[in-house]
């Protein structure tokens, strides 16, 4: 069927509805508006309704969803779209368990709910060259929920609340070449999401650039740009296994922080600045490693706090702006090694209640005549 240049209102359900598999229609040029909540959309593709194509379409719904996609509504091509919701939990798009999905060149404005938001084993799907908009500070312009390998790429994401939200297993889904913002929030938030990826993107949060909370594994940021407003610029808490190389990130609080069990982490190739904290910290984080990196902070460049063991530093800068703060602490910690490091500051290195740590093939400078190189 081929529908075009088609206005369709229903104020009590869907503006435009394709019901149980329905396949390879073709929509354009329309606009679909409805009125009403739960799980009615303006634009709604039930189950297994396939291989479609949708472009040139306006879909607002001011109290439900703008536009969704059942289960099994796989292998359908939307693009140059804008879909519109309101009403509190209500996404401007929403793809439920469905995979394969091509949109491009789409805004999607929620009010009171994520822009867009990708639930239930959504799959496969990619958006590109879209831009996606949330006003509400409890949401994102991008939400994925237990669904993985989806890709996002050269988008616009911002929201009141987090520029993109991962959570509750959503593993191999891709960022690229985009920027996301979160206002009042991260600009990427994930917890219990892991082996996602974010590449050649800016992200900018109120509070962190980056945050990964409770098993947010096997995650990288890389060629990325990552500002933290008010707090560090890439936070971990209980987040293991992630990385981060060739980035910028700077941070009103921290550059990067690992807190109590992020371990075994990795930062490569990358510039951590704290504005009024620590370029590098680490509290309660074992086994994370720092290499060919600058380090700069206006307390100390790298704080390794009580409970920081086994951490490795090498080939990197480390400095502090700090009169009252050494370049490089490290405070009641185990086997910690700093290898063909340059470190300067008014005292260089301070080491206390730590043992077996290794300090070689290295450069400290004091530069505060009440200071010592360590």
């Amino acid at each position: 069927n081929v529908i075009t240049g088609v206005y369709a209102a229903n104020p009590a359900n869907a503006g435009a509805y394709l019901s149980n598999s329905s396949n390879y229609n073709s929509l354009s040029l329309s606009s679909f508006t409805s009125n009403v909540g739960g799980l009615t959309a303006a634009l709604a593709l039930d189950v297994n309704s396939s291989f479609n194509t949708l472009t040139g379409i306006y879909a607002s719904n001011p109290s439900g969803f703008g536009a969704g996609l059942a289960s099994g509504s796989n292998s359908n091509s939307i693009s140059l779209s804008t879909f519109t919701s309101g009403g509190v939990d209500y996404s401007a798009l929403a793809i439920s368990a469905a995979s394969s999905n091509n949109v491009t060149g789409i805004y999607a404005y929620s009010s009171l709910g994520h822009g867009v938001w990708l639930d239930a084993g959504a799959s496969s799907n990619t958006i590109s060259l879209s831009t996606m908009v949330s006003y509400d500070l409890a949401y994102a312009a991008l939400y994925i929920d237990n669904s993985a390998s989806n890709t996002v790429t050269q988008s616009y994401l911002w929201s009141a609340g987090f520029g993109v939200d991962m959570e509750n297993g959503s593993g191999y889904n891709i960022i690229s070449l985009s920027t996301a913002i979160g206002i009042a929030e991260a600009g990427l938030y994930s917890s219990g999401g892991g082996s996602n990826s974010v590449t050649q993107s800016y992200l900018w949060g109120g509070s962190s650039g980056v945050s990964l909370d409770s098993d947010a594994n096997y995650n990288s940021v890389d060629r990325s740009t990552v500002i933290g407003a008010a707090d560090s610029a890439f936070y971990a808490l209980s987040a293991s296994s992630n990385s981060v190389t060739r980035s910028y990130l700077w941070g009103g609080s921290g550059g990067l922080a690992f807190d109590t069990g992020s371990g075994y982490n990795s930062v490569s190739l990358s510039t951590m600045i704290g504005d009024a904290g620590h370029g590098f910290f680490t509290s309660g984080a074992d086994s994370n490693t720092v290499t060919q990196s600058v380090m700069r902070g206006s307390q100390s460049g790298a704080y390794l706090d009580a409970g920081s063991n086994f951490t490795a530093i090498s080939f990197s800068t480390i400095t502090s702006d700090s009169v009252a703060n050494a370049a490089l602490s490290i405070l009641e910690g185990s086997s910690n090694t700093i290898v063909f490091a340059y470190i300067q500051g008014s005292t260089a290195v301070y080491v206390g209640g730590s043992t077996s740590t290794i300090i070689a093939g290295s450069v400290l400078v004091a530069t505060n005549t009440a200071g010592t190189a360590l």
